[in-house]
């Protein structure tokens, strides 16, 4: 067991000499974030809202308002979308439905996320800690997803962790009664006034909380002048109001008084717009977040909270508890709001797995011993569930099996057969390692081949293409019973998504128009053109999964037959 042990830790140490761990690391996510950028189509709803309100900045050159169509989108604030204006006039080639120009701030986002974990572990334990930690955050399943949406949460992530390693520098200097300097200070306030400009208060909650914990726990305030709040707030007010002006001005205070009182606030109090769940959500959910580090990372919960007293330890427990229970207390809830947790509870995974005592004695200790059944109940059926769906869909939708499938259950299986040998020798350093590699067979197939390859649930993309084959000129197109996002931003700006009345209407007002109907909204539409004497044909027919509701969808597109003046 220790010669296995020992071999583990000296090929980490081989890894994190020299400028290997940067190297390794950036490898490793440009392995796992890169595929799928482009082949998997743009996702319903929030990927296509934040793509196309950016779309409509680079056609309108407004970069102050934010809007989805006519709508104003007063709900972010518009870091996010300058990352992705900025993004796409970079490298998409006037192709402003480029989707994958748009995530490349998402996985910028994640990479950064990925070397500041790895900073944060240098300052707060060793190399070899951050390196793991660092190489277990890049490799679960939350961030792996986020860095394939054009969102905010991958850059948030980075920008919290950002803030939290200047603070966390700071805290281990003030407890040593020292200053760790001017330029960390403006380091934290600079990442600070980032994260703002990306998600508003929700990284000031997390800050604070982490800040506040800390004196509580030390009974100290002297890390607030080392903090040097007010020369602080200076520079994140330069940072941030000069555009919270202009879009005040512009719309005349709707900006503030929609996103605190019609988004933020109503999320405090009640589950907004069906994503309410109980308490304890995230918790039961952690299994498959963090999946494949989560059976470990549970198993470092006691030893971290018997070890409070070591400063890195306390301030990755003052960074995760409070704002973990932050999360489950707000009613709202989705599984990317505990994602700024993250880069801590990696950092204490991996430096229990590597402490000289080892991990595998805690396993037998309470409380862990009487969860851990249900733990590594949980951690298994997530991966045997990812393996099974990913195999599975393809069967079921298209009706054939994906050679890339294979890969999944080669993966997923690699890691479900080093559990149980490993767990019985001790190596969990050796099961770590296997799970990030592991990793690499599981998410980039289901992300380049197999979640693009589906037949069913990409509506738009298929409407994208019938309506540029038909090589017209500016065609709008109205949809009756299918509105989502993403057909705004594949199709054009100016579709309209409306009921039969309106599709019926939209060929009337365009001789070049075209209008999309369900079966459900087929009939009212044949009735609308007939009454208003316009002749229409039928030029494509389809059967489509909408994923966002659950529904199969039989569409039909029409156009005005071309007799009709």
């Amino acid at each position: 067991m220790e010669a296995g042990v020992d071999a583990s830790k000296r090929f980490l140490d081989w890894m994190t000499q020299g400028v290997r761990p940067y190297l390794l690391l950036v490898f490793l996510c440009g392995l796992l974030y890169l595929p799928g950028q482009a082949s998997l189509p743009p996702m319903d709803r929030d990927e296509s809202r934040f793509a196309q309100a950016s779309k409509q900045m680079l056609e309108s050159g407004d970069l102050v308002d934010i809007r989805f169509q006519d709508v104003p989108r007063h709900k972010k604030p518009i870091g996010i979308y300058w990352l992705q204006v900025a993004s796409v006039k970079a490298v998409s080639g006037g192709d402003n439905t480029a989707i994958w120009a748009y995530r490349i701030p998402s996985a910028l986002g994640a990479l950064l996320a990925v070397l500041l974990t790895f900073a944060l572990g240098q300052a707060f334990f060793d190399r070899k800690t951050a390196f793991l930690a660092a190489a277990l955050l890049g490799s679960c399943l939350l961030l792996n997803v986020e860095a394939h949406l054009a969102k905010t949460d991958a850059m948030l992530l980075a920008s919290i962790t950002a803030m939290q390693l200047a603070l966390g520098r700071i805290y281990l200097e003030a407890s040593k009664g020292k200053d760790a300097g001017f330029l960390m200070a403006l380091f934290f306030w600079a990442a600070c006034g980032v994260a703002i400009l990306i998600k508003g208060p929700v990284p000031l909650a997390v800050f604070l909380l982490t800040l506040i914990t800390l004196m509580v726990a030390d009974r100290s305030v002297a890390i607030l002048r080392y903090l040097r709040p007010l020369r602080g707030l200076v520079l994140v007010a330069v940072m941030v109001l000069p555009w919270l002006i202009a879009i005040s001005m512009a719309t005349k205070g709707a900006f503030l008084k929609t996103s605190l009182g019609s988004d933020f606030l109503p999320k405090l109090i009640s589950g907004q717009e069906s994503h309410g769940a109980p308490f304890g959500f995230y918790a039961i959910l952690f299994p498959a977040l963090f999946w494949p580090g989560s059976l470990l990372a549970i198993g470092s919960i006691w030893p971290s909270w018997e070890n409070r007293a070591e400063k890195a330890i306390r301030f990755c427990l003052a960074w995760i508890i409070p704002s973990w229970i932050m999360f489950e207390i707000v009613p709202t809830k989705l599984p990317h709001y505990v994602l700024p947790t993250f880069p801590a509870i990696a950092l204490l995974t991996a430096h229990f797995l590597l402490r000289p005592e080892g991990w595998g004695g805690y396993l037998k200790r309470k409380p862990f011993a009487q969860v851990k059944w249900v733990a590594i109940g949980l951690w298994g059926l997530v991966g045997v569930g990812l393996a099974g769906g990913l195999t599975a869909l393809p069967v079921i939708l298209n009706h054939k099996l994906f050679l890339t499938s294979l890969s999944v259950l080669a993966g997923v299986g690699a890691i479900l057969f080093c559990f149980a040998r490993f767990s019985k020798t001790g190596k969990f350093t050796q099961l770590a390692l296997v799970g990030v590699l592991a990793t690499v067979f599981v998410f980039v197939p289901a992300f380049q081949v197999i979640l693009p390859g589906l037949d069913g649930p990409w509506i738009s993309p298929k409407v994208a293409r019938i309506v540029a084959a038909l090589k017209w000129d500016r065609p709008v197109l109205a949809s009756a019973g299918f509105r989502e996002p993403s057909l705004v931003f594949l199709v054009g700006t100016p579709t309209r998504l409306t009921d039969a009345e309106g599709a019926a209407e939209n060929l009337q007002e365009n001789p070049e128009g075209l209008a999309m109907v369900t079966q459900k909204e087929k009939q009212a539409f044949l009735e609308a053109v007939n009454r208003d004497g316009v002749t229409v044909e039928e030029i494509s027919a389809f059967r489509g999964y909408n994923y966002s509701k659950g529904k199969w969808l039989d569409l039909e597109i029409y156009a005005r037959k071309k007799s009709e003046p």
